[in-house]
Formats: structure tokens, sequence, C-alpha cells
């Protein structure tokens, strides 16, 4: 599909994809140019988006500069900025989101964020796109990285993959070399306690093809589902926002199994 669009893209990578396949300035090309990096923006999220328009206008010393090596037109990165900004919540957005039931000092977002290369290695694309303060705790969500490796992260968090032995952290993938220290791993346990539960969601099909194929403004936060959760103890309130914002009986269904067999365990 020409107007394929892939959530590990950068906005700028988005951008100059986006761009080589509908000419910028072309009187049909370039609305639907826009549309298409407005369709990108919807599918990685409010918060991703707007953050990494901010940090393209940083990369390129101005809001000019970043126009100009954009071919965008200063009224069009203004739309962007306005419209990116103004999208649906991104709490129920894509991603690996892990909800820690008490505050994290610096460090341990910075570890948290270490995990994240120890396990999927230092090339990986996935990256932190929210950190928000909630009651009594934080919430850290991670994308730009395969359902599979987002998997990998939250199974190696859940089941505190530095306290595992030899053959877990082959069967999983984890370079033991790369492994933290006696004294890291001490950390690593004081924030694993604090972890409450990790939720894994992604576009649902029907939402990536609608954003595809009608573009942007078709498309709301509700088009995304829950693959997997860890954790029991906001498993039922995930269950229910995830049925508010999922499409039909059959994602209510899904949740409602994803519920039962965890209570089971």
């Amino acid at each position: 599909m020409d107007d394929f669009i892939d959530p590990s893209w950068h906005f700028i990578e988005a951008v100059d994809v986006i761009s080589s396949r509908h000419r910028p300035g072309g009187h049909g090309s370039g609305p639907q140019r826009n549309s298409l990096i407005e369709a990108w923006a919807h599918i990685v999220g409010r918060d991703r988006a707007s953050l990494e328009l901010q940090q393209t206008l940083q990369h390129f010393g101005s809001f000019t500069a970043a126009c100009r090596a954009l071919s965008i037109t200063p009224p069009t990165m203004k739309r962007f900025l306005r419209t990116f900004a103004s999208m649906p919540s991104i709490g129920s957005g894509e991603g690996l989101a892990i909800y820690f039931a008490a505050p994290l000092a610096p460090v341990e977002r910075f570890l948290v964020e270490g995990v994240i290369v120890t396990v999927l290695g230092r090339e990986t694309t996935c990256r932190l796109v929210e950190l928000r303060d909630v009651e009594h705790g934080v919430v850290m969500r991670f994308s730009g990285a395969t359902v599979g490796d987002l998997c990998r992260v939250g199974d190696a968090l859940w089941h505190s993959f530095w306290r595992q032995d030899r053959s877990w952290l082959l069967r999983h993938g984890i370079d033991i070399d790369a492994m933290p220290d006696e004294s890291l791993r001490s950390k690593l346990d004081d924030i694993h306690r604090k972890i409450e539960a990790i939720e894994l969601r992604q576009p649902s099909s029907d939402a990536v093809e609608m954003l595809n194929d009608q573009g942007a403004k078709h498309v709301l936060e509700k088009d995304r589902r829950v693959v997997q959760t860890w954790g029991q103890r906001l498993l039922p309130g995930i269950a229910k926002k995830a049925v508010q914002f999922t499409l039909g009986a059959a994602a209510e269904e899904m949740i409602g199994q994803v519920t039962d067999a965890a209570l089971e365990k």
C-alpha cells in the first residue's frame, strides 16, 4: 500500500517518507501529504506527536528553518502544532504502559528506560512517549517498537529479568553481558515493587485501514485494543476502560476472557 503508515517513524522520517510519495506543493498531492502526516500523528498519539514536532523545531534551530528543511509552509506547520495538541488524551493510546503505585525518583525513571535498552539492544526504536503523574503514582508509556518487542519488555519487567537464571535470559533473547550489576539490581528491585500493572495496546487493524484509506479525521482514540496485560490489581479497571475505547461486543468478550484468565492464576 503506497500510503502505509509505520508508527515507528519519527516525525521527521514520517514527513520524508510521505513527501517522497506525495510531492509537497502539488495541487492534489500537497493536501494529501498533509492529511497523511496528521494520520501518522493520530496513530502515534497526541503526546508523542507533539513531543516529536517540538523536538524537530529544536533540531533545526528555528520554526522558519524547520519549515524550509521539511518543505512545510508556516501556516501548515502552525496547523500541525494546533491539531497535534488538540487530539484526544493519550491515556488509552498505543504502546506499553507501566503503572507505578508510587512516585518514581528521576534516577528510577532513568533506570526504567535503561531496561528497554538492556532487553531490546542499543539499536531499538522504542522510546518513552508519555510520562504522567497520577494520584499516588506514575504512568510511563513506551512506543515505537513492534508488538513483539514491547511484549518482551513487559515480560522482562514483570518477571524481574535481572533476577532470572541464564536459561531464562537466553529464552527471552536478553544479552547476558549487558545485565546490570548487583547495585543496580537492588535499585531495580525497589522499582519492581512499585509496579502495579503493565498494559500493552496497539491500534486495531480497522483503525490503521481507516487512517490509510480515509485520513486522520475518521479515526478516534477508541480504535485501540488491549493486546496483553500483566498484573491483577488493575485488570478490572483496565477491562472496563478498554471496553469503552474498543469496538463492539467482540472486544468486550476478549477483555473479559483476559481478565478471567488472569484472575484465575
